[in-house]
């Protein structure tokens, strides 16, 4: 999908609606929110910028991308970075991957997907700087790496100092278990919980299947030609 056919599909009152009543709920650590949320593109920056603007005199919220020029930029860290600044929420695109140092933030949102676990990495290294007061980093991702479908896993497993494993019981869904690192705490919707577990189930036969066509080819070229039920008879 391209970018401007995603900005389309993810810049959607109802969806924003939803971004900022988790983001509210879940709250954050430390004296005032400093929340970044990482967007598709300039488009999608904007539009969550707005749209947050809009909703109360009391929400200040800024968009940095690309287009936005170094002095602009340094401005807005500097006023995001205050704490009497009553900037609380940037939305960025393009910008904010490495190189920046803030540590004020206590609160990323997730808004973009991506094939790149390097990115979302580096991403979630955005919020884990030392910062006097605060010492919970809130994260609410509300697309996942989902292109291809596989790497919807792929936070999880950098995430889990473990292996996936699918538990299952009697009557009921298959659940995905992991173990969160020392001090962290991974909580996911009973929707996501679902589809990762699901997704999981359907790995595990993708494997079986690729070692059984693995097993028949070498087999096929020690015999030098198509095994046959003579082959495995004394």
């Amino acid at each position: 999908m391209f970018t401007s056919e995603l900005e389309d599909a993810l810049s959607l009152e109802t969806r924003a609606d939803l971004i900022v009543r988790h983001a509210l709920e879940k709250g954050y650590d430390g004296g005032r929110r400093a929340t970044v949320g990482f967007c598709v593109g300039v488009r999608h920056a904007r539009f969550m910028t707005h749209s947050l603007n809009a909703r109360s005199h009391t929400v200040v919220a800024a968009a940095v991308t690309g287009d936005t020029t170094p002095e602009e930029r340094r401005a807005l860290y500097a006023r995001f970075s205050d704490s009497h600044d009553p900037l609380e929420w940037l939305f960025v695109a393009d910008v904010l991957n490495e190189g920046v140092d803030l540590p004020a933030i206590n609160s990323l949102l997730f808004l973009r997907p991506t094939e790149s676990l390097g990115l979302f990495l580096q991403q979630l290294g955005r919020g884990l700087r030392l910062h006097p007061g605060t010492e919970v980093l809130t994260v609410l991702d509300f697309v996942g790496m989902n292109q291809p479908a596989t790497s919807a896993l792929l936070p999880l497993q950098a995430l889990s100092s473990g292996t996936l494993a699918l538990q299952a019981s009697p009557g009921h869904h298959a659940t995905l278990t992991w173990t969160a690192p020392p001090g962290c705490e991974i909580i996911l919707e009973d929707r996501t919980a679902r589809v990762l577990a699901d997704l999981q189930r359907t790995l595990g036969r993708s494997s079986a299947t690729e070692k059984l066509a693995a097993a028949y080819s070498a087999l096929r070229a020690d015999l030098g030609k198509p095994p046959a039920p003579a082959d495995f008879t004394g």
